[in-house]
């Protein structure tokens, strides 16, 4: 933490993201931070676009929320397709991902 207070995570990182057997590389970078409540990161590669995490304090929990706003590349094309698969696959995929971390999360060590 700087003396200012926890610093904006900024480093950049890669991964693939996967969806109906395509392959998107992506770079993610960090915009926004909002310690200990907010995280957005801008992504580029074949979508552009931001994925924010919400943390709020429940109690003896904390609740978390996602939200991604992105572009797929491909002009029309890559825009009916996600209009068609793509989109309701995110939607998919955000819940298992969330759901598992749920249990991850919940586990007594």
């Amino acid at each position: 933490m700087s003396p200012r207070g926890p610093r904006l995570p900024s480093l950049p990182w890669s991964a693939t993201y996967a969806v109906l057997g395509l392959h998107f590389p992506m770079t993610f970078t960090a915009t926004e931070y909002e310690h200990p409540t907010k995280l957005t990161r801008r992504f580029e590669g074949g979508m552009k676009g931001t994925w924010t995490w919400l943390l709020e304090p429940r109690g003896n929990s904390t609740h978390m929320a996602t939200a991604m706003e992105y572009e797929m590349a491909g002009g029309i094309l890559g825009k009916a397709m996600n209009a068609v698969l793509v989109e309701r696959m995110n939607e998919k995929n955000a819940k298992g991902m969330l759901k598992n971390l749920k249990l991850v999360s919940e586990a007594t060590p």
